[in-house]
């Protein structure tokens, strides 16, 4: 792909290999009362062969750098994240989940930071129930992505955005379930590697 606002092409890569993770998890679950719980996770997750696209040093297209996608070595995750939930009512319940991670890339025996990864991860949401319906408001935030250019000591970004998405769910018979999602609800405009869709509907039938 191209953009006339970029630096680089973005070529295809066929010789591409599948990347493969272990993911080693531990935590605590704790009943705080009757209608609230708490859950804290520790993870660590390796990837081999991570594909991750990068500049392809002296490598021209078209006049311009170009970006492949390519296998590294590998890349390690580690985060922690802290969950809690509590019930009002039979009918109403709420959650809030923060999670904290940080990661890098080995490439040849040298490990960088990988800044796709965003450091901070939010979601909170309101739940309501009643006979056949099911409805959920949730709120979700992802801080920014930066990495520094080594040409010009610039960054490039990733925007941190906040949006909320709404779902309902209705059981028009056993077993069926008719449901409607409308993910960024406010119709936030954000760039998240590329120019994020705006306000999305999603109509859905589960049996």
């Amino acid at each position: 792909r191209y953009s006339e606002y970029t630096k680089y092409w973005y070529l295809p890569n066929p010789e591409l290999d599948p990347e493969t993770s272990d993911t080693f998890e531990i935590g605590m679950k704790k009943k705080l009362s009757d209608k609230t719980n708490l859950g804290l996770t520790i993870y660590h997750v390796k990837t081999k062969d991570k594909v991750y696209a990068d500049y392809v040093p002296g490598e021209e297209y078209k006049g311009k750098k170009v970006k492949k996608y390519m296998n590294f070595d590998s890349e390690e995750r580690d985060g922690v994240e802290l969950e809690v939930k509590h019930d009002f009512s039979d009918k109403y319940s709420a959650y809030l989940n923060y999670a904290w991670q940080k990661g890098t890339i080995e490439d040849g025996g040298k490990d960088v930071d990988n800044y796709n990864i965003p450091r901070h991860l939010l979601h909170a949401g309101i739940e309501y129930n009643i006979d056949k319906l099911n409805a959920l408001l949730d709120c979700q935030y992802v801080s920014e992505r930066m990495s520094p250019d080594e040409a010009s000591g610039e960054y490039g970004a990733e925007d941190a955005f906040f949006i909320v998405n709404l779902g309902v769910n209705y059981e028009i018979a056993k077993n069926t379930k008719l449901q409607l999602a409308v993910n960024n609800l406010f119709d936030r405009d954000f760039y998240c590697d590329e120019a994020t869709a705006g306000r999305t509907y999603t109509v859905g039938m589960r049996y």
